[in-house]
């Protein structure tokens, strides 16, 4: 995974946003990985597993998703 530091992410934004294309880029601060950026389809790809993820444990719990998880699921849907 490339990285970058948040000075040089802070100095080239743009050309960063532009890399992501290849891969997510984590930002390290410090010497430490501290956040990742990911594109917009790879961020959507990573909602919608959650998604499905935490109706599948829900269901096996035989319990049904919260008003917030059942409409936050419903928004994504209907952006698919």
């Amino acid at each position: 995974m490339e990285t970058v530091t948040t000075a040089g992410l802070q100095q080239k934004i743009g050309e960063v946003l532009g890399r992501l294309h290849n891969g997510p880029v984590a930002v390290t601060k410090n010497g430490k990985k501290r956040a990742v950026i990911v594109n917009m389809a790879t961020f959507e790809k990573l909602e919608d597993m959650i998604d499905q993820i935490l109706a599948e444990e829900a269901e096996a719990r035989n319990e049904m998703l919260g008003h917030d998880e059942s409409m936050a699921l419903l928004a994504r849907s209907k952006k698919s």
